[in-house]
């Protein structure tokens, strides 16, 4: 299952709205609306809103995500690296991944 197939999932499980959830997070509803629909990879920061407010622990949406999603939540909280420093560090955490 795909995280934004969990991020339904357990939103239908709170019987909440999309908007609900949305307003919860914090997030605007068409991009909320995105992230379920898979049309975006949100950024560990959005996970977490989105984890909290529907109440189910971050790891929860990482279960069978598969190493790529993992590796982008990762990289997305290092926004403050250059494009190439973050080409080195996914090269590295494939690297080790692969292992």
């Amino acid at each position: 299952m795909k995280v934004n197939e969990y991020i339904v999932e357990y939103r239908n499980k709170r019987n909440l709205t999309q908007l609900d959830a949305a307003d919860k997070a914090g997030i605007n509803i068409k991009h909320y609306q995105a992230i379920e629909r898979g049309d975006i990879q949100p950024r560990l920061k959005s996970l977490r809103r989105i984890s909290d407010a529907i109440d189910i622990p971050l790891d929860m949406l990482f279960l069978n995500a598969g190493k790529e999603f993992l590796i982008f939540s990762i990289l997305s909280c290092l926004d403050k690296y250059s494009n190439q420093e973050l080409k080195d560090i996914y090269d590295i955490l494939g690297t080790y991944i692969d292992e």
